[in-house]
């Protein structure tokens, strides 16, 4: 046993130098055994010559690309997805910022614009220069009027009608006309009252009227003349305002004779035989829509007629009063808004 082949001895040690030489050799094969079948040597070195297992990314100091695991993607989804919704987060506050210091700014400069506005005063601003002390009217004020009389105008020609009426009444117009109920009119002249102002803008201590509008009250006169141009007709109209009657309702302004006495006294008439009756409201009220439930009245009107106790002409008088209600009403003994017109017929 101690003494061993030469030839042995070498292969053995040629071994032992070629393992002690191989870095990637095990510290298990640096001292193999020594009597090892060929079958046991070549599974030994098929042992030292498997590859290494990959690196890990863990492992600290991996100078190549790392393998990307199914974890390690949901966890760079989730960082992501974290990340945008910051933005998000931070663009909307931003912008909900942006437009509150805008809202403040704004109001902030309206206000600060509203106040630095010059107050005009009435007193003062509004008024022409050279008129200080000058009132400023806000509505016309106007003399009450009279109903004019009319009898004397019968026969008179127009020129000499116009003369006695007086420098209120205007001419506007003379004009062939024709009157079924007449066969001797030959012509229609109109006249048109001039209202007067009030002095100063203020009401007088006799009789005035305010108006609402810059509208004057109107009055009319309609003189018919037959072939030689003589007066044989008169149609009389006239704002009620103006002739200065009461803001009364329609039935409560004719519960009486007065109003149809006056006016005939007024124009010159004395009435014969006559007897008052008061209204029928019915018959003399209209509505806008008379089979309606809701209707409202849209008009009031009626009239009085009669013979005259005078000789000659006229012979005959109507006096009509209508409540013209624009729009109609549900309260027609407010005459308020009211337009109120009185006829007087001469014939």
């Amino acid at each position: 046993m101690e003494d061993q082949n030469p030839s042995q001895e070498g292969q053995e040690g040629q071994q032992e130098q070629n393992v002690q030489g191989d870095p990637l050799a095990p510290d298990v094969l640096a001292a193999p055994p020594v009597n090892l079948s060929d079958s046991e040597l070549d599974a030994l070195a098929a042992a030292t010559l498997q590859p290494e297992p990959e690196p890990s990314h863990s492992e600290p100091g991996f100078p190549f690309p790392m393998k990307t695991t199914a974890r390690d993607e949901r966890s760079r989804l989730a960082r992501s997805r974290r990340t945008r919704n910051l933005l998000i987060v931070t663009i909307v506050v931003l912008i909900l910022a942006a437009v509150a210091l805008a809202w403040f700014g704004y109001h902030t400069l309206f206000k600060q614009s509203v106040q630095e506005q010059p107050v005009l005063k009435q007193s003062t601003d509004l008024v022409p220069s050279g008129t200080d002390n000058a009132k400023v009217e806000t509505k016309p004020v106007y003399k009450t009027a009279s109903i004019p009389g009319m009898r004397p105008l019968f026969g008179l020609t127009i020129d000499e009608a116009s003369a006695k009426l007086g420098s209120q009444w205007v001419l506007d117009k003379n004009e062939d006309a024709k009157d079924s109920n007449n066969p001797n009119v030959k012509k229609l002249a109109t006249l048109r009252y001039l209202p007067q102002l009030e002095s100063g803008g203020a009401p007088s201590a006799d009789a005035s009227i305010s108006l609402s509008s810059d509208t004057p009250p109107v009055a009319n006169l309609y003189l018919s003349t037959d072939s030689q141009g003589h007066v044989i007709a008169i149609l009389y109209s006239a704002d009620m305002d103006l002739l200065g009657y009461p803001k009364s309702g329609f039935a409560s302004l004719l519960a009486d004779d007065k109003l149809v006495l006056n006016a005939l006294e007024s124009a010159g008439i004395g009435p014969k035989d006559f007897q008052y009756a008061a209204p029928d409201m019915r018959a003399a009220t209209s509505y806008d829509y008379p089979d309606s439930a809701d209707r409202k009245v849209s008009k009031q009107t009626t009239l009085f007629s009669g013979r005259t106790a005078n000789d000659g002409l006229p012979g005959a008088w109507v006096v009509t009063v209508t409540y013209q209600f624009v729009p109609a009403t549900s309260t027609p003994n407010d005459a308020a808004g009211a337009a109120r017109t009185i006829y007087i017929s001469l014939a």
